[in-house]
């Protein structure tokens, strides 16, 4: 759009005969430079994930497939600021939003059903550091909650928090 302020836009057209449904599905990104190597970007999608064939057709003690199981639908929204601080280190921050409808999940008796699905949101930060030629160092840390969709009840097993530190060599 200028220099400044950049877009991506993407269709994704599926046509599933498994459902006879052909759906698009769009894809939308804005980068916007407020400084030198600063960026807010804004992003914005929609995917969905038919079952495969396990989840549709396993036949086993351990778990049962259904057959009548329907697509997984999500939708995701990113807002993050980026910062290439100097040549060696960056900084990223992400608030993040996704709704998960028809989720693929397996029932207390280990059979595959779409579930009311989730909606889950949080923040994310990163930081990056090339200490030299051999070594760089990765920080991540990042806070995520979610409910249920149709409850509104808190979702069971999040982890809440969670950090990750690395040091790779090159």
């Amino acid at each position: 759009i200028s220099k400044k302020l950049q877009t991506v836009l993407g269709l994704r057209v599926e046509n599933n005969s498994d459902y006879g449904v052909s759906k698009v599905f769009p894809k939308i990104g804005l980068t916007y430079e407020i400084a030198d190597d600063n960026y807010i970007k804004l992003i914005y999608s929609e995917a969905f994930r038919t079952p495969n064939y396990y989840e549709k057709y396993a036949d086993f003690a351990f778990t049962k497939g259904d057959v009548n199981l329907l697509p997984e639908n999500i939708k995701t929204a990113e807002l993050s600021y980026n910062s290439q601080i100097n040549h060696n280190s960056s900084l990223a921050m992400t608030l993040f939003y996704s709704k998960l409808a028809n989720e693929i999940t397996r029932d207390s008796n280990l059979q595959y059903i779409n579930a009311q699905g989730r909606s889950v949101y949080g923040v994310e930060a990163e930081y990056y550091l090339t200490i030299n030629k051999e070594f760089d160092l990765m920080l991540n840390g990042s806070y995520m909650d979610g409910k249920y969709n149709q409850t509104d009840e808190k979702l069971d097993y999040i982890a809440n928090y969670s950090t990750n530190a690395v040091i790779s060599y090159n």
